[in-house]
């Protein structure tokens, strides 16, 4: 069966990449043929994000600071980026319409990552258009907040009401359908998991045992209160800091940079540490199928109606380790007992298998209805 993945994957983010090598991966594993469709763009809603003047100007010098003085280094990461999807994996460009690009295969299956989210609904990703024939599902796509805005309630039902099969990786974001839709939508894992510890080590490519103590750092946004704490954890556990730098302030920050890591340099800096700090959602993922001491920060307060705190509490809560949280703010990170990964393991192997059983059953359904 020819399948086309609709996700993100031109998007210099780690989490975004690796979730998308991981569905390709599974998919192939079980005798499917998948493609990612090549969309080069996405759509923000101005509507819904909205930036103080201000912080606009501050951000636009601060990203100049940063592209004088390391953007040496941005030619090599792109490239990275570039060759971990277009090296390995099959990319379908656009024949003539994105239309006739979707009806050349036997299945469409949009996600993962946030490309439901309300704040850059687009049509493209959820394959919303009439002279598309083929058939849909979805698998672990994010709508990344607590609430669809009611004026895109609507939209939301008439689009996602031609789906075979639907399924998101948020229980939140389950609810939210179902509520909005009335139709029957599972929540599934995201699409890292799909693929064991084993598994991510041997796609590890160069894999360097780095022989210090150290901790990694990876966030994506810049909060003075996070960073002191997390200099003051480095400090107490007299460890360096190993940073791949996200926003301007994090270049700045002391510690042992990474400029122009790739995704896979990123999975052996996790691999490897011997704690993880992070506001990522897949820098906590990858933590816990490495095994992975780890803490993560809320990225906002939790009364922020644009939070999009939601997918790592369901993460936590599946996973049996809502303590390893810190609260938006924290100066100092609440420290707890170290994660026993068998319990964990535990917990998470029914969800691993009840993703893996939604998946081939989508599949098998619409195979069998062909």
């Amino acid at each position: 069966m020819k399948i086309g993945v609709i996700t993100w994957f031109h998007y210099e983010n780690y989490g975004t990449i690796l979730q998308a090598a991981a569905l390709q991966e599974y998919l192939k594993s079980i005798d499917t043929e998948p493609a990612l469709i090549e969309i080069p763009f996405y759509q923000i809603d101005s509507r819904q994000i909205k930036v103080n003047f201000s912080e606009r100007v501050k951000s636009h010098i601060s990203n100049k600071i940063v592209s004088k003085r390391f953007g040496k280094y941005f030619a090599a990461k792109s490239k990275k980026f570039h060759d971990a999807i277009y090296a390995k994996y099959n990319v379908m460009p656009i024949e003539d319409t994105f239309s006739k690009t979707c009806n050349m295969f036997d299945l469409l299956i949009c996600g993962s990552d946030q490309i439901w989210s309300p704040y850059w609904y687009n049509d493209f990703y959820f394959a919303n258009f009439p002279d598309i024939t083929a058939p849909k599902i979805s698998y672990a796509p994010s709508i990344g907040v607590k609430e669809i805005p009611p004026y895109l309630q609507g939209t939301y039902y008439s689009t996602l009401k031609h789906f075979n099969k639907l399924s998101v990786r948020e229980e939140s974001a389950r609810k939210e359908i179902e509520r909005i839709t009335s139709l029957s939508c599972q929540t599934v894992l995201d699409p890292v998991f799909l693929l064991d510890r084993n598994q991510w080590l041997e796609v590890i490519e160069n894999v360097q045992d780095l022989k210090s103590d150290y901790i990694f750092c990876y966030m994506l946004d810049d909060n003075e209160n996070h960073w002191k704490a997390i200099h003051e954890f480095a400090s107490k556990h007299n460890m360096k800091l190993v940073i791949i730098p996200m926003k301007s302030g994090s270049y700045l920050e002391k510690g042992e940079h990474c400029y122009d890591a790739g995704p896979y340099e990123f999975l052996n800096l996790i691999a490897n540490a011997r704690y993880v700090l992070t506001d990522s959602f897949h820098a906590s993922a990858f933590s816990i199928i490495l095994q992975k001491q780890f803490y993560v920060f809320e990225r906002t307060a939790k009364t922020d109606a644009h939070s999009q705190n939601s997918r790592i509490y369901n993460l936590l809560e599946i996973s049996g380790l809502n303590d390893r949280i810190q609260e938006f703010n924290n100066k100092r990170i609440q420290e707890t007992e170290d994660i026993d990964y068998q319990k964990v393991n535990l917990r998470m192997g029914p969800f691993i298998q009840k993703s893996k059983k939604y998946l081939k059953d989508a599949i098998k359904d619409v195979s069998v209805r062909k």
